[in-house]
């Protein structure tokens, strides 16, 4: 008989279904610090246009 959540039987994690816990290459760039860069960049240059606006 099939248990009542069909998806019971399918593993629930990377670990149940490979055995081993998923890693992340540490060399890739974080991207919330991309982001971050990018706003901090964007604030600055738009910065630059008012000053360079009110003179």
């Amino acid at each position: 008989m099939m248990p009542s959540n069909y998806t019971l039987k399918f593993p629930r994690s990377g670990r149940e279904a490979f055995g081993h816990d998923c890693r992340f290459d540490s060399h890739r760039p974080d991207p919330d610090r991309i982001v971050g860069y990018t706003l901090l960049a964007l604030a600055i240059f738009a910065a630059g246009l008012m000053v360079g606006g009110a003179l």
